[in-house]
């Protein structure tokens, strides 16, 4: 666990940097920490155009899940997903966000598309992913 010296000195690297590499590695170690809020202001300094939109939504949108925002983690998955589609790994995590949140044909639509693209992994991911229907 990352004592408060060590967070300092990551809030500050953060802050002074302008390296998405950097910002998008800071914010991950934030994320496995479970500071939720200085990963998410940390990944908001990441611009919105190139490499790095695939994995700042898709961190933001870890974070919102993790704190119960379906609603934002939902969009956040959503632009991550059309910036890399074939990251197939996102699918079910988006659609038990969606299952979650009610929005059962929205998650039902994702697995399809999931299935089209990959149907062995779709195979090994359904149950979990249907497990989160209400």
């Amino acid at each position: 666990i990352m004592d408060s010296k060590n967070k300092q000195e990551l809030l500050q690297k953060a802050k002074n940097s302008t390296d998405n590499g950097l910002l998008i590695q800071i914010s991950a170690t934030f994320l496995s920490e479970g500071l939720f809020e200085e990963a998410k202001n940390i990944l908001k300094k990441i611009d919105e155009s190139g490499e790095y939109i695939f994995q700042k939504n898709y961190c933001i949108g870890l974070a919102l899940k993790a704190e119960g925002n379906l609603d934002g983690a939902i969009k956040h998955f959503g632009v991550a997903l059309r910036a890399n589609p074939d990251y197939l790994q996102l699918y079910p995590i988006t659609a038990a966000a969606c299952f979650q949140n009610n929005m059962i044909e929205e998650g039902d639509k994702l697995m399809n598309i999931l299935k089209d693209k990959d149907h062995y992994f779709f195979q090994h991911v359904a149950g979990i992913a249907a497990h989160y229907k209400k």
